[in-house]
């Protein structure tokens, strides 16, 4: 069996204790000792989780379970699936109406559908027009 120092630092690694040393700051002369102990409250819990640890690594591994680990997907889920594929190999038949609306407005098929599009078109047009005729 492994001592349980030993164990702790191959778990938590040396760092660990240096990571838990407090050092006396400033001041002048004189020195101190720090000792690292654990509470002896956690002790007996910490122990036990150690070795089983080692217990568990100790042993042998279990061997793979051969059969189905996971629940097979139910019908519902199976056709919403190929639904989804479906469409995305399809294509949405939104895409092709977008795509003819979008034609007609950038060739000017929509200019005229707006009333009050065509009255702001028709004052500013005629100011235009008018400056035209001047020159």
């Amino acid at each position: 069996m492994i001592p349980f120092h030993k164990l702790f630092n191959i778990l938590f690694g040396t760092g660990m204790v240096q990571l838990l040393t407090f050092y006396k700051g400033g001041g002048g002369g004189g020195s101190s000792t720090t000792e690292q102990r654990i509470d002896p409250i956690l002790r007996p819990f910490i122990t036990y989780g150690l070795e089983e640890a080692q217990d568990l690594y100790e042993s042998k591994t279990p061997s793979y379970y051969p059969g189905q680990t996971y629940i097979s997907p139910s019908a519902q889920t199976q056709q919403a699936l190929q639904s989804a594929q479906n469409r995305a190999v399809a294509g949405s038949p939104l895409v092709t109406g977008a795509q003819q609306q979008l034609g007609q407005t950038v060739q000017g098929q929509r200019l005229g559908l707006n009333p009050y599009f065509s009255q702001a078109l028709q004052g500013a047009g005629k100011v235009a027009t008018t400056q035209f005729q001047m020159l």
